[in-house]
């Protein structure tokens, strides 16, 4: 699997980080596992505005799963990085309910 450079996001549809915040809110997810994975939310999302001038669109004319998967496998790296220097996977594991939930409904 080869991944492709993507395009500048463009300002068009409802910016996803409080649809998303919302959706997490409305689930029967644990509290710690809310406030962490919205904590998390909000700072990537400042990070985008920051970089981009723009929250994260829905249709912003970039494709969304190829932009997951480049993520994905950066994740998957950065966490068995963790692995091999010993450190607690715990914040992550934490997380992968929320990412179950987004999944899986």
């Amino acid at each position: 699997m080869k991944s492709k450079p993507e395009p500048d996001p463009v300002f068009s549809g409802e910016p996803v980080p409080d649809k998303l915040i919302s959706f997490l809110q409305s689930s029967n997810i644990d509290g710690n596992v809310l406030v962490s994975a919205v904590k998390l939310i909000r700072a990537r999302d400042a990070f985008g505005r920051d970089k981009y001038g723009q929250p994260l669109m829905s249709k912003d004319g970039r494709d969304d799963i190829e932009d997951a998967m480049q993520e994905l496998g950066d994740l998957m790296q950065y966490a068995f990085k963790a692995r091999m220097n010993g450190r607690s996977l715990d914040k992550l594991r934490e997380l992968t309910v929320a990412l179950d939930l987004i999944l899986n409904g």
